[in-house]
């Protein structure tokens, strides 16, 4: 009996261990299921210490739903919801937040690829160690044009924190550097978000 309470001992640390060193990715995609399986594929060619995998997708006819389930049937390890009415979207958002181990999640959006690789772990001994917000992996020092405003931006003043990191303070940058909410590949504390979640009204 005693290696059985031992081995449920062990379980249960291994699974707690495994919660705190890696995080959720929760994926947002509509009517983009080619980019989808794209960002999907560069996420496990290139991510290491993912929890759990959700995509809360939306399709505006039959033709994008079956191409979505096909996607779908291609990575059997990323849950799929399918978000089919407004109202969907907030219940399924929370529902990918709150049915997971992690304390962590990182957003993306179907378009996002990932390049280069990425701990996850190590992202997240780094939000902690700097007591960051959060950890901004689309963000670089060479980021000085905003797309989706179409037009420059400055880099703010940079701290370095290691070889490859580093960190600057939202009130003294524009744009992409003044934004601290995204779902373009951030990581986050869950305990952040979450009532924050439920308290706002949205229905994307």
């Amino acid at each position: 009996m005693k290696k059985y309470i031992l081995c449920l001992f062990l379980c249960i640390q291994n699974f707690l261990i495994q919660a705190h060193n890696s995080a959720d990715v929760i994926i947002f995609s509509f009517n983009r299921p080619l980019q989808l399986y794209a960002l999907l594929e560069s996420l496990y060619m290139h991510t290491t210490d993912i929890n759990s995998t959700t995509v809360i997708y939306r399709a505006s006819n039959e033709r994008y739903n079956q191409a979505f389930n096909h996607v779908a049937s291609q990575f059997p390890n990323a849950q799929f919801l399918h978000q089919q009415t407004i109202i969907d979207f907030k219940t399924l958002t929370i529902k990918a937040l709150e049915n997971s181990s992690s304390d962590y999640v990182i957003f993306a959006v179907d378009d996002n690829i990932v390049k280069d690789k990425i701990s996850l772990h190590e992202c997240i001994t780094w939000l902690e160690q700097t007591n960051a917000y959060g950890f901004y992996l689309k963000l670089g020092s060479h980021l000085n044009y905003c797309y989706t405003e179409n037009g420059p931006q400055k880099v703010p003043p940079l701290t370095s924190i290691s070889d490859s990191i580093l960190a600057w303070e939202f009130e003294k940058g524009e744009k992409d550097w003044h934004y601290p909410n995204t779902v373009d590949m951030t990581l986050y504390r869950k305990k952040d978000l979450i009532s924050l979640f439920k308290s706002l009204e949205y229905t994307n």
